[in-house]
C-alpha cells in the first residue's frame, strides 16, 4: 500500500530542482528587480488566494503561533 501512496504523491510534489525554478526565475529575470510583494507560481506572476491575503486571518495565525511557541512579539 505504501508503494502506491508514494507513487501517487509524485503527482503533487516537485523535485528540489523543480521547486527552485520560480525562485531562480524571480532572481535573474530582467524587469523584475523593482517588483516587490508579488506572488509567483511556476515562473509566472499569479494571484494568491483570498485566504492568503486576509489581514485578519494573518493576525490570528500570528497570535496562535506566538501562543504555541510561548513567545511574545512586539
Amino acid at each position: 500500500v505504501c508503494v502506491y501512496v508514494l507513487q501517487d504523491q509524485e503527482i503533487f510534489t516537485k523535485t528540489p530542482v523543480e521547486g527552485a525554478q520560480t525562485t531562480i526565475y524571480c532572481s535573474v529575470e530582467p524587469g523584475l528587480e523593482n517588483l516587490s510583494g508579488g506572488y509567483f507560481s511556476d515562473c509566472s506572476q499569479a494571484r494568491c488566494s483570498s485566504t492568503a491575503s486576509d489581514d485578519d486571518l494573518a493576525q490570528k495565525l500570528w497570535e496562535v503561533s506566538c501562543n504555541l511557541l510561548s513567545i511574545t512579539w512586539q
